[in-house]
Protein backbone atom coordinates (compact mmCIF):
# COMPACT_ATOMS: atom_id res chain seq x y z
CA UNK A 1 0.00 0.00 0.00
CA UNK A 2 1.32 3.10 -1.17
CA UNK A 3 1.66 6.32 1.17
CA UNK A 4 -1.40 7.72 -0.68
CA UNK A 5 -3.43 4.80 0.30
CA UNK A 6 -2.77 4.66 3.64
CA UNK A 7 -3.62 8.48 4.27
CA UNK A 8 -6.99 8.09 1.91
CA UNK A 9 -7.71 4.93 4.01
CA UNK A 10 -6.81 6.40 7.61
CA UNK A 11 -9.37 9.59 6.58
CA UNK A 12 -12.16 6.94 5.59
CA UNK A 13 -12.21 5.53 8.87
CA UNK A 14 -11.72 8.41 10.67
CA UNK A 15 -14.62 9.71 8.60
CA UNK A 16 -16.57 6.21 9.70
CA UNK A 17 -15.48 6.49 13.40
CA UNK A 18 -16.64 10.23 13.33
CA UNK A 19 -19.78 9.77 12.07
CA UNK A 20 -21.03 6.63 14.17
CA UNK A 21 -20.07 9.30 17.01
CA UNK A 22 -16.67 7.63 18.53
CA UNK A 23 -14.77 10.36 17.63
CA UNK A 24 -15.13 14.09 19.87
CA UNK A 25 -15.66 16.88 16.63
CA UNK A 26 -11.91 17.91 17.74
CA UNK A 27 -10.67 14.95 16.80
CA UNK A 28 -12.63 14.19 13.96
CA UNK A 29 -11.56 18.02 12.43
CA UNK A 30 -14.89 19.98 13.58
CA UNK A 31 -15.37 22.43 16.05
CA UNK A 32 -14.10 21.52 19.87
CA UNK A 33 -16.31 21.39 22.24
CA UNK A 34 -17.00 24.12 24.77
CA UNK A 35 -14.79 23.72 27.80
CA UNK A 36 -16.23 25.86 30.55
CA UNK A 37 -14.06 26.84 33.73
CA UNK A 38 -15.70 27.58 37.21
CA UNK A 39 -13.86 31.21 38.57
CA UNK A 40 -15.62 31.95 41.97
CA UNK A 41 -14.22 29.44 44.28
CA UNK A 42 -10.52 30.66 42.16
CA UNK A 43 -10.95 34.00 42.81
CA UNK A 44 -13.74 35.39 45.67
CA UNK A 45 -13.91 34.10 49.00
CA UNK A 46 -17.03 33.88 50.62
CA UNK A 47 -20.68 32.45 49.65
CA UNK A 48 -21.67 32.13 46.07
CA UNK A 49 -25.49 31.84 47.14
CA UNK A 50 -24.98 35.87 48.29
CA UNK A 51 -24.16 36.79 44.46
CA UNK A 52 -27.41 38.85 43.18
CA UNK A 53 -25.80 39.91 40.24
CA UNK A 54 -23.46 40.01 37.15
CA UNK A 55 -21.95 42.04 34.50
CA UNK A 56 -19.13 42.68 32.19
CA UNK A 57 -18.13 45.25 30.42
CA UNK A 58 -17.51 44.71 26.92
CA UNK A 59 -14.30 46.42 26.96
CA UNK A 60 -12.15 46.61 28.57
CA UNK A 61 -13.59 43.08 29.88
CA UNK A 62 -14.08 43.70 33.73
CA UNK A 63 -15.81 41.58 35.58
CA UNK A 64 -18.11 42.95 38.28
CA UNK A 65 -20.74 40.99 40.57
CA UNK A 66 -22.81 42.21 43.36
CA UNK A 67 -22.50 40.25 46.84
CA UNK A 68 -25.44 41.29 48.68
CA UNK A 69 -24.55 42.77 51.93
CA UNK A 70 -21.12 43.65 50.87
CA UNK A 71 -20.93 45.85 47.80
CA UNK A 72 -19.51 45.42 44.25
CA UNK A 73 -16.54 43.75 43.38
CA UNK A 74 -14.45 43.29 40.57
CA UNK A 75 -12.17 41.54 38.20
CA UNK A 76 -9.91 41.88 35.42
CA UNK A 77 -10.60 40.06 31.96
CA UNK A 78 -11.33 35.72 32.83
CA UNK A 79 -12.97 36.63 36.68
CA UNK A 80 -9.44 35.55 38.28
CA UNK A 81 -8.91 38.19 40.92
CA UNK A 82 -12.24 40.35 42.70
CA UNK A 83 -11.29 43.21 44.63
CA UNK A 84 -13.91 45.42 46.43
CA UNK A 85 -15.10 48.68 43.90
CA UNK A 86 -16.30 51.93 45.15
CA UNK A 87 -18.60 52.07 42.40
CA UNK A 88 -22.27 51.52 42.76
CA UNK A 89 -24.83 48.75 41.51
CA UNK A 90 -26.65 51.48 39.27
CA UNK A 91 -23.38 53.15 38.10
CA UNK A 92 -21.91 49.51 36.70
CA UNK A 93 -25.46 48.58 34.98
CA UNK A 94 -25.37 52.04 33.44
CA UNK A 95 -22.14 51.97 31.80
CA UNK A 96 -22.75 48.49 30.65
CA UNK A 97 -25.83 49.26 29.41
CA UNK A 98 -24.26 52.09 27.25
CA UNK A 99 -21.40 50.05 25.83
CA UNK A 100 -23.31 47.90 24.85
CA UNK A 101 -23.61 46.56 21.19
CA UNK A 102 -27.43 45.65 19.89
CA UNK A 103 -26.69 43.44 17.29
CA UNK A 104 -24.50 40.92 19.59
CA UNK A 105 -27.22 38.66 21.03
CA UNK A 106 -26.69 35.49 23.48
CA UNK A 107 -30.40 33.69 23.68
CA UNK A 108 -30.71 31.22 26.67
CA UNK A 109 -32.03 27.40 24.84
CA UNK A 110 -32.64 24.58 26.80
CA UNK A 111 -29.48 23.25 26.68
CA UNK A 112 -27.29 25.85 25.26
CA UNK A 113 -26.41 29.49 24.16
CA UNK A 114 -27.36 30.93 20.93
CA UNK A 115 -25.30 33.74 19.83
CA UNK A 116 -26.36 36.15 17.00
CA UNK A 117 -23.86 38.80 15.52
CA UNK A 118 -26.20 40.46 13.24
CA UNK A 119 -29.06 41.44 15.39
CA UNK A 120 -30.68 38.02 15.29
CA UNK A 121 -30.76 37.55 11.49
CA UNK A 122 -28.78 34.50 11.55
CA UNK A 123 -27.47 32.32 14.51
CA UNK A 124 -23.60 30.93 14.86
CA UNK A 125 -23.98 26.63 16.52
CA UNK A 126 -25.41 26.86 19.87
CA UNK A 127 -22.62 27.12 22.72
CA UNK A 128 -23.50 23.79 25.07
CA UNK A 129 -24.11 24.70 28.58
CA UNK A 130 -21.67 23.69 31.44
CA UNK A 131 -22.05 19.96 32.28
CA UNK A 132 -24.82 20.04 34.85
CA UNK A 133 -25.58 23.68 34.61
CA UNK A 134 -29.74 23.96 35.09
CA UNK A 135 -31.08 27.17 33.46
CA UNK A 136 -33.21 28.86 35.62
CA UNK A 137 -35.38 32.40 34.76
CA UNK A 138 -32.49 34.28 36.89
CA UNK A 139 -29.51 32.92 34.62
CA UNK A 140 -27.06 35.31 33.57
CA UNK A 141 -25.42 35.64 30.48
CA UNK A 142 -22.99 38.27 29.85
CA UNK A 143 -20.03 39.09 27.15
CA UNK A 144 -16.51 40.24 27.19
CA UNK A 145 -15.91 41.35 23.32
CA UNK A 146 -12.39 42.59 23.59
CA UNK A 147 -11.34 39.11 24.99
CA UNK A 148 -13.98 36.99 23.60
CA UNK A 149 -15.18 35.62 26.74
CA UNK A 150 -18.77 34.09 27.92
CA UNK A 151 -19.70 34.22 31.34
CA UNK A 152 -22.99 32.42 32.85
CA UNK A 153 -24.12 32.48 36.36
CA UNK A 154 -27.12 31.91 38.54
CA UNK A 155 -27.86 32.68 41.67
CA UNK A 156 -25.99 30.56 44.15
CA UNK A 157 -23.84 28.90 41.22
CA UNK A 158 -20.29 29.36 40.27
CA UNK A 159 -19.41 31.86 37.57
CA UNK A 160 -18.47 30.05 34.92
CA UNK A 161 -16.15 31.35 32.02
CA UNK A 162 -15.56 30.00 28.14
CA UNK A 163 -12.46 31.86 26.75
CA UNK A 164 -12.81 31.46 23.23
CA UNK A 165 -9.72 33.38 22.19
CA UNK A 166 -6.62 31.67 22.74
Amino acid sequence: MTTAHKTTALGIVAALVAALGWLTPALAGGDPPAHWQPMLAKSLKGDMKDIIGLVVYRDPGCVFVLVEGKGVFCSPAGAKDFKLVTETWKEVRAHAEKAKDARHLFVLADTSLKESRDGGATWLAPIPLPKGFTLTSQTWVEYDAKNDIVYLMKPGSDLYKLARRK
